[in-house]
């Protein structure tokens, strides 16, 4: 399917786009409507969600390949703008390091906590607010980046942060920590 340039898969109920399409580079057009999509989410799919002559695929499908390429231990999904975690990197029990740095990301879903496998979590330059308490459940991390966030004082949990004994570095820098 390599040289596929048009799909349409419109009205199939589709929850999520399969991280493979993200190698179809010869993409021309790609017709998903009326499915109930939450992978891609919406931010990444109003790019194609406009009058065919103003398509841009390329950022649908470097999307899907960054998922895909979470196949392996680290995934790394910078700068889409996107809004909340994707959804389909909650069966991803086998990720180490979860790096989201540059979105737009305001709250951390309760099952991002149950990750427990994960040793490095980026999450620098989004919006979020507050970190919940079921951070200490996370003790495998050694890496906790949340660098320029709007994280308040009543927003972090020191008690379960203390409880994360494998930490080695805790990156707080440029919130609201006043």
């Amino acid at each position: 399917l390599t040289k596929l340039d048009q799909l349409a898969v419109d009205n199939n109920n589709l929850m999520s786009l399969p991280t493979s399409l993200g190698f179809l580079t010869q993409m021309a057009q790609l017709r998903i409507n009326d499915n109930p999509l939450q992978s891609p989410p919406i931010e990444i799919t109003r790019t194609i969600i406009k009058p065919p002559e103003e398509w841009d695929f390329s950022i649908v499908l470097r999307y899907l390949r960054h998922l895909h390429s979470a196949h392996t231990p680290c995934c790394e999904v910078r700068g889409f703008g996107i809004n909340n975690l994707p959804s389909i990197i909650h069966g991803m029990g086998y990720l180490r390091t979860l790096d989201l740095n540059s979105n737009r990301i305001q709250e951390l879903p309760k099952w991002f906590y149950e990750m427990t496998n994960l040793t490095c979590v980026r999450l620098n330059d989004n919006r979020i607010e507050r970190l919940g308490k079921l951070v200490r459940g996370m003790s495998r991390l050694t890496e906790l980046s949340l660098r320029r966030n709007r994280l308040k004082q009543n927003g972090l949990p020191i008690e379960s942060l203390v409880t994360l004994t494998t930490l080695q570095l805790l990156d707080l820098r440029l919130n609201l920590l006043l």
